[in-house]
C-alpha cells in the first residue's frame, strides 16, 4: 500500500512539472502567472 502511495505521489509531481512546461511552451514565461491564475483551478479539475 506504501508503495501504491509513493508512485500515486511521483506520479502527481511529474503531471505538474509537465502541465507547467506545457503552459510554457504555450503561453511563454510571462504570461504563466495570469494562466495560473485564470485558469488553474480549471486546469486541475
Amino acid at each position: 500500500m506504501n508503495y501504491l502511495k509513493q508512485m500515486y505521489n511521483i506520479m502527481t509531481e511529474l503531471t505538474k512539472k509537465l502541465n507547467k512546461l506545457i503552459k510554457i511552451i504555450i503561453f511563454g514565461n510571462d504570461e504563466i502567472h495570469t494562466v495560473n491564475n485564470l485558469y488553474g483551478p480549471a486546469l486541475l479539475v
